[in-house]
């Protein structure tokens, strides 16, 4: 039998034996037993001491178990220390949720069809004509300028890949408007939008970093394809710790990593299309946008481009 005797156990067995010996030596100078008597006399001995044995076995596994509960709890109570410090309130990823930009630019779109709908006329009786007064001017809304229906630029493009900073950037508002209505803008801007909230969730925010800037010849080289050490540069971003929490979530999270590859391919297309109208301060303040700042720590972490020299 496994196990050992220790404690209670032990001790009710030694007094159970010599009991059973005492009794034992009681007839010894008596008639002789039968087998059934001398089977009977066997089992009071033997089974009791199976019974101490199993309970002591009992008692060693409790005892097991016992230090290693006490071993679970300093472990609770050393990560309930640290919790304070691991719950911190997160930082918004963005200024203001985007959504709610959103919202906002389908709410200044409805006021601006109000506004345009023709006026329903009045019933009122004939009257002798008189001169009708000149229409007050209605205040523009933000997006009913003359700058709505301009032709898309460079520098709209750059606006609204940053996204608007707080409610009231009327320009970030209007260059967002400006860019959803071209299909390739719009799928990276919805793609820029998950990976930025994925960043965040695991404590990146783009705000907070500050890539090395790559050329503009490094910029217009990538955007014909090329790969190479020559366009290193385009993954700027060398801060060891959001590179690891992104490395980090790159290797566990399948979702993350699809989000990850749609941006990098959205924003390659946008790119290349961006480098036949842009100047070279245009170029490099499309990489510095939010949207640019996420393509140049993924384009890291997935190696499509190496670690800048």
């Amino acid at each position: 039998m496994r196990g050992e005797f220790r404690g209670w156990p032990l001790y009710l067995a030694l007094a159970w034996m010599a009991a059973v010996a005492a009794y034992g030596l009681g007839f010894a100078g008596t008639a002789r037993p039968s087998l059934f008597e001398g089977l009977l006399a066997l089992l009071a001995a033997l089974v009791p001491l199976a019974l101490l044995g199993a309970a002591a076995r009992l008692e060693a596994q409790v005892a097991a178990l016992m230090a290693a509960l006490d071993e679970t709890r300093a472990r609770l109570a050393a990560l309930e220390a640290k919790l304070p410090e691991a719950t911190a309130p997160p930082k918004s990823a963005l200024p203001v949720e985007l959504k709610a930009l959103t919202a906002q630019i389908r709410r200044l779109e409805g006021a601006m069809t109000q506004r345009d709908a023709p006026p329903r006329a009045p019933t009122v009786p004939k009257a002798p004509a008189r001169p009708k007064p000149a229409p007050e001017p209605q205040p523009a809304l933000p997006m009913d300028q003359p700058e709505a229906d301009a032709p898309l630029t460079p520098s709209d493009v750059v606006i609204a890949l940053n996204f608007p900073t707080d409610a009231n950037d009327t320009r970030g508002f209007l260059a967002l408007k400006k860019a959803v209505q071209t299909p390739e803008l719009a799928q990276l801007l919805q793609a820029a939008e998950d990976v930025l909230n994925a960043l965040a969730e695991c404590g990146v925010y783009t705000d907070d970093l500050t890539p090395a800037p790559a050329t503009p010849t490094a910029w217009r080289a990538f955007a014909k394809g090329t790969r190479d050490a020559s366009v290193a540069g385009v993954g700027g971003v060398t801060t060891e710790a959001p590179l690891a929490a992104v490395t980090a979530q790159w290797d566990g999270d399948e979702v993350f990593r699809d989000n990850a590859d749609h941006i990098k391919r959205r924003f390659d297309v946008v790119l290349t299309e961006f480098c036949k109208t842009a100047n070279d301060p245009e170029l490099l303040a499309l990489a510095d946008t939010r949207t640019g700042r996420a393509f140049q720590i993924l384009a890291r972490v997935s190696g499509m481009v190496t670690a800048p020299a």
